[in-house]
């Protein structure tokens, strides 16, 4: 994800700029420390750029060169990067949205039809992270980190995860993952909503997943 996002970086300025402006950007990014602690940690930061990075980039081709097909990656890749981080994607593709309404004023066939292949491909991302959401929360527009952390924001103040916590000692990789609170790992997660928890539905990759783990941190141990 990390050299991906340095490529999505030359890329779009590259298209915006020249290519060598795209070199500079993408040296810039990789001497940043932030973007580097990013990149080595699990969490959807540096993936959720990667993401809209591929859709600046395969848009702006897109209308630099009229192809309909980086039209429609440009799409997918939006609606992938809402499903990462909703927010995100949101902000960073409204100036993409009043390019693409600003082409279309002439109502010319060749600008209609790549806004709206880009358009109908980052709906379609949008309207599977609300089903996503619906399985899994109950409510479409509350997403499971919502859920999940009703307290945790910006700002001063108490921030939890729904009372979930756990004393991290030396020995915590070779013990079990959850506690004995109903929201553990273990129990199944909940949030409080009317929506089905994983428990019920299944989830049989992160069945298979966890097993995995599980069976490399018993060996570990033994």
């Amino acid at each position: 994800m990390a050299t991906g996002t340095l490529a999505g970086l030359y890329h779009t300025t590259r298209e915006a700029f020249d290519a060598r402006t795209g070199v500079v950007a993408s040296v810039l990014l990789l001497a940043s420390p932030l973007f580097l602690v990013n990149a080595a940690v699990f969490l959807s930061y540096v993936p959720a750029t990667f993401w809209n990075l591929a859709f600046a980039a395969s848009y702006l081709r897109a209308d630099r060169t009229g192809s309909r097909p980086l039209a429609a990656l440009a799409g997918a890749c939006a609606g992938i990067a809402f499903f990462t981080r909703p927010y995100t994607a949101v902000l960073f593709a409204t100036p993409f949205i009043c390019h693409a309404l600003w082409s279309c004023r002439r109502l010319r066939r060749a600008p209609l039809e790549r806004v709206g292949l880009t358009a109908v491909f980052g709906t379609a991302g949008v309207l599977l992270a609300l089903g996503y959401n619906t399985l899994t929360t109950g409510d479409p527009l509350v997403f499971p980190y919502q859920a999940f952390a009703p307290n945790d924001g910006l700002g001063f103040g108490r921030r939890s995860i729904l009372a979930y916590s756990r004393e991290f000692t030396p020995h915590s990789p070779c013990g079990p993952t959850g506690n004995s609170s109903g929201n553990s790992p273990r129990s199944g997660w909940s949030p409080g909503r009317s929506g089905p928890s994983p428990r019920r539905w299944g989830w049989p990759s992160r069945a298979a997943v966890g097993s995995t783990v599980g069976r490399r941190r018993s060996r570990g141990c033994s």
